[in-house]
């Protein structure tokens, strides 16, 4: 111990040297991702100075900012200029803080948000049809960049279900919604910048901002989404650059934006010059489109819509849809970070859609949603009927992560709501219930059976609305 130190040094976070595990910065982290996703650090809490703990480690200076660094990286720190470093308030997107196999026999899903998979057979008969074709070799060699015109002309039939009117030269193909923002991120925002979102919002932007020191800078709203007078307000006094909304169902609050509100964004967006990511990656679940921000705001959005919600997980294929004076910059994008979007998926996923089966896929998705949200109405008031996910308020006092926890215990996964917060906690929390990710209805039952029984042992005066 240096000179300096003390063993009843007044720091928040006191590790012990001895168990920390080589190479030093690194077994570093891991303590201390361990006591953050184990409670042990509750957010909020101000972490030591890089210095003083750096002292009291006998470690260099260089060590310790190597690992706020690589924490803040990951979403377990934030560092706020003038403050200091303290423990975020957002769980790490597709962590749990339950070890593998602490549960109780196989786990029962209620976490990851994905529609049901519905088109297994003719979608295989599809994919037999594109490997025997004449053309398959070419497939899976270097391609256009951009794809072929006739799969952009699909990109471009495909958005127009969802009110995006474009021609194939204003549509870009990528691996994904998550690749298009990644996409967008590195081809329209720089170090520093910030980004307006809602107060809860997609866990793996948060964790993409993170990568890229991206500011993301949450705003009030109520049932009908984010607020376009907290929106200004903040701009007053706020440098923002972008803003990043899910209109149709936001993730994870499953909450769809009347078009009032879309009107009242549209216009601070345009007037103030922001850049709208709009990720419409659950519209397809709704019966009746509503008109996209991107629309209300054309010169200012970059529109985003994935297929393979509606069609298949492994379809790693999505659109975006933006304005002509971006089509250089994001181009390039494609170019320098993708080279190709996979030209199989790319063409299965035109075909899907030149041949109709993006249709029947959609409506076997609404049915299967629409089932599937009664039968959580048996047990919680729905937030979304068209939506596979609903958000649950938990009792007062009981974290999400703590839900998180005694419900692996229990055999279900659920995600708690600190995933998803971007800024401070505000004292509430809650569940996102994914009611698409049990395997049969029947394990979705038992699952919700376990949630409901949980909350019940914790809550003996549950909140109004729940049946218990």
């Amino acid at each position: 111990m240096p000179v300096n130190s003390f063993d009843n040094y007044e720091l928040s976070w006191k590790p012990d040297r001895s168990r920390i595990e080589p190479p030093l910065y690194l077994g570093l982290a891991s303590m201390l991702e361990r006591d953050i996703l184990s409670g042990a650090l509750s957010s909020g809490t101000k972490m030591p100075p890089q210095r003083e703990l750096a002292d009291y480690l006998d470690v260099s200076l260089n060590t310790i900012t190597r690992v706020y660094t690589l924490c803040v990286k990951k979403g377990l720190l934030r560092a706020v200029t003038g403050r200091g470093t303290f423990v975020s308030g957002t769980m790490p997107a597709g962590r749990n803080v339950i070890e593998p196999g602490s549960g109780t026999g196989r786990a029962l899903a209620l976490d990851i948000a994905t529609p049901v998979f519905t088109g297994a057979e003719p979608l295989l008969q599809l994919i037999r049809e594109v490997l025997d074709s004449p053309e398959a070799a070419g497939f899976f060699r270097y391609t256009n960049p951009l794809g072929t015109t006739a799969q952009r002309a699909a990109a471009a039939r495909w958005l127009e279900l969802f009110g995006i009117s474009a021609g194939a030269e204003r549509v870009l193909i990528t691996n994904g919604t998550q690749n298009a923002l990644n996409l967008t991120l590195s081809a329209l925002f720089s170090d520093g910048d910030r980004i307006a979102v809602d107060r809860y919002t997609y866990a793996n932007f948060i964790g993409l901002a993170n990568m890229l020191n991206i500011t993301l800078v949450p705003v009030g709203g109520d049932s009908s989404g984010m607020s376009a007078a907290e929106l200004e307000r903040l701009l007053r006094t706020v440098p923002v650059k972008g803003i990043y909304l899910s209109p149709s169902c936001s993730n994870p609050q499953a909450l769809c934006m009347p078009m009032e509100r879309r009107q009242e964004l549209a216009a601070v967006i345009s007037g103030h010059g922001l850049m709208l990511i709009e990720d419409d990656c659950y519209a397809f679940l709704r019966g009746e489109q509503l008109t996209p921000l991107s629309v209300l705001a054309p010169e200012n959005s970059i529109y985003l819509s994935g297929v393979n919600k509606a069609i298949a997980p492994g379809l790693r294929i999505a659109f975006m849809h933006y304005p002509l004076r971006l089509k250089e910059t994001l181009e390039s994008a494609v170019y320098n970070c993708n080279l190709i979007a996979g030209p199989l998926n790319a063409e299965i996923a035109r075909r899907i859609i030149e041949s109709g089966l993006h249709l029947r896929c959609i409506r076997r998705q609404r049915e299967l949603v629409g089932r599937r949200s009664a039968i959580y109405a048996e047990y919680f008031p729905l937030t979304n009927p068209c939506s596979c996910y609903q958000w649950l308020p938990l009792p007062d006092g009981v974290t999400g992560r703590f839900f998180e926890a005694l419900a692996a215990k229990e055999g279900v996964r659920v995600y708690g709501s600190e995933r998803f917060l971007a800024g401070d906690a505000d004292g509430r929390h809650y569940l996102r219930v994914s009611t698409a990710a049990a395997e049969s209805e029947g394990e979705l039952r038992a699952a919700l059976r376990t949630v409901r029984r949980l909350i019940s042992e914790l809550s003996p005066e549950p909140p109004h609305g729940y049946t218990l």
